[in-house]
């Protein structure tokens, strides 16, 4: 996938809060986070808005933690998300009392793979699949694949949307570093 930014960057002057789930609306918004208290879903994610300078705190690896544990958002929040996410993050708040908007800033374009990446697919070598999303595993599942493949699936639901075969593994936790070891096991 391709990240690309979408519409305007929201004036977060009217907000107490800014959530994000991921990475790519944190580089989105960039420096204007600077001093903004910051709520995520992800150390990585907040360990990046901090690096910008927000006062960032994770509240949960996935949506389901952070719904459990977020007790307090202080004023009006913003969700600031991509095109294609899953669950509905301010709905969910906003059903729990708090004050809730979200902002599409950023879209997950699908590009197609490289002639060179559908011909490992096909090939006869053994091939580890890093898959981060449901979404990217509904994606490449389109794809012929015929080689000896180990998906290696960030989350049930990511494992889930896979559909073209071979074993596959979840990693522990839904980090990168999580990730990292899984593949590592798989080869």
């Amino acid at each position: 996938m391709r990240i690309e930014p979408v519409g305007p960057v929201p004036d977060l002057d009217q907000y107490e809060t800014v959530i994000f789930t991921s990475g790519n609306g944190v580089r989105r918004l960039g420096n204007i986070l600077k001093g903004r208290r910051v709520a995520t879903v992800g150390e990585a994610t907040a360990k990046l808005a901090q690096s910008l300078g927000a006062d960032a705190a994770c509240h949960g690896e996935t949506l389901a933690d952070f719904l459990s544990r977020v007790e307090y958002l202080p004023g009006r929040t913003l969700y600031c998300r991509g095109v294609h996410s899953r669950g509905n993050m301010a709905e969910a708040l906003n059903e729990r009392g708090f004050d809730v908007e979200e902002a599409v800033v950023y879209d997950q374009v699908a590009v197609s793979l490289t002639a060179e990446a559908q011909e490992i697919l096909v090939g006869k070598s053994k091939v580890s699949v890093p898959l981060f999303s449901p979404r990217s595993a509904r994606l490449l599942s389109e794809y012929t694949i015929t080689a000896d493949v180990t998906v290696v699936a960030i989350s049930h639901q990511a494992a889930e949307a896979w559909q073209a075969g071979g074993r596959t593994l979840i990693a522990e936790k839904p980090t990168a570093e999580a990730m990292c070891r899984a593949v590592l096991d798989a080869i």
